[in-house]
């Protein structure tokens, strides 16, 4: 299982407050602001379901546009830099990373032959054990652990 896969899951799910906060309110090499990649409304808006002092465990969907849907619209959050998650964004602002026709050719088709063949292959594991998964995989690629 790659990156990429765990990443394109993200189409619907939560995450907790306090897994973005630093990139809502003291982004690192920003002078304590925000991730200036966010786009302005989307800041705004998960500002105000997060924000700075309050309880980090609160959640936000991963996908604002459709949260309970396995559909494209998460890959078309990442063309408008509204990616919740800094990893999630970066895999379209990457520039030239070979990520970026993969975010555009699934936003562009509901049914995405390769999304759905991914689907299959992440068969039903529950959300916390495909999250475990996902980070192992980053982490073997990233150390050769």
């Amino acid at each position: 299982m790659n990156h990429n896969k765990c990443t394109g899951a993200h189409t619907f799910g939560r995450v907790q407050c306090g897994v973005i906060t630093n990139r809502l309110h003291n982004f690192t090499g920003n002078n304590g602001q925000s991730d200036p990649s966010i786009e302005p409304k989307f800041l705004r808006t998960l500002r105000r379901k997060c924000p700075q002092g309050r309880s980090l465990t609160a959640r936000v969907n991963l996908d604002p546009t459709s949260p309970d849907s396995f559909d494209n619209d998460y890959f078309k959050n990442l063309q408008n830099n509204r990616g919740v998650i800094e990893s999630d964004q970066i895999l379209f602002s990457s520039k030239g990373a070979p990520t970026v026709s993969l975010v555009n050719r699934f936003a562009k088709s509901q049914q995405s032959e390769k999304v759905l063949n991914d689907v299959v292959e992440v068969e039903m594991v529950s959300c916390s054990t495909y999250t475990r998964l996902c980070f192992a995989a980053v982490q073997h690629k990233n150390t050769g652990v």
